[in-house]
């Protein structure tokens, strides 16, 4: 990416090329499936507070926190997992015992 020239104050006119626009829009590459919907031609506006503001915020993110995160995460699913077997245990259990009867 190179700048051109400078339109005011604050603005500057940039030369750069479909892979570097796909990486201000968010975008992994030019080859990202969301660039295949997008039309790269004179006059694109492109709003990139937004993806700015997410990759600080995934900059800032303690990794020890969402390391507990994560394993608070898994711990609840576990304890799902085994509540969902106790359901199905239980729902055999019924079925034989009306079996029985």
């Amino acid at each position: 990416m190179k700048i051109i020239a400078k339109t005011s104050d604050e603005g500057y006119l940039l030369e750069a090329n479909k892979d570097e626009i796909a990486l201000l829009m968010g975008f992994s590459s030019k080859w990202d499936d969301g660039m295949k919907n997008i039309s790269v031609s004179v006059g694109l506006e492109m709003n990139i507070t937004k993806m700015a503001t997410t990759s600080s915020f995934i900059r800032n993110i303690d990794k020890d926190k969402l390391q507990k995160v994560k394993q608070k995460l898994i711990d609840t699913i576990d304890e799902l997992d085994h509540a969902v077997e106790t359901i199905q245990a239980v729902t055999i259990f019924e079925t034989l015992k009306e079996d029985v009867q």
